[in-house]
């Protein structure tokens, strides 16, 4: 799934209110993503297992994959995350990101 990097309220959507992933809440995530770009994002995907639902819980793994360019210089860099992300069903009926831990797979 490709996601609007440069669309900071189609991935907050995206994100329980109360979500934990290195930043923790809304106004922390907005200063973060709104923050000068240093890269150009050329691919960012998730390449996840089938969620493991518990209640209003879910459980998925996988990784992360991207590359970036660079901006001053045009250098692209490729990269792949271990992920393992907690989805929480909230009032809405809609699944959203609650948790996430990631660690770079070298």
């Amino acid at each position: 799934m490709l996601y609007p990097m440069d669309d900071v309220d189609a991935i907050k959507a995206l994100r329980a209110r109360d979500a934990a992933a290195c930043i923790a809440g809304d106004e922390a995530f907005e200063r973060m993503a709104r923050m000068p770009r240093t890269h150009e994002v050329l691919d960012y995907r998730f390449e996840l297992s089938e969620p493991e639902i518990v209640g209003r819980v879910a459980i998925e793994y996988g990784a992360i994959v991207g590359s970036t360019r660079r901006l001053p210089d045009g250098e692209v860099t490729h990269s792949r995350y271990n992920v393992l992300r907690v989805l929480r069903k909230e009032a809405d009926g809609e699944w959203r990101v609650y948790r996430t831990l990631w660690s770079d797979a070298g």
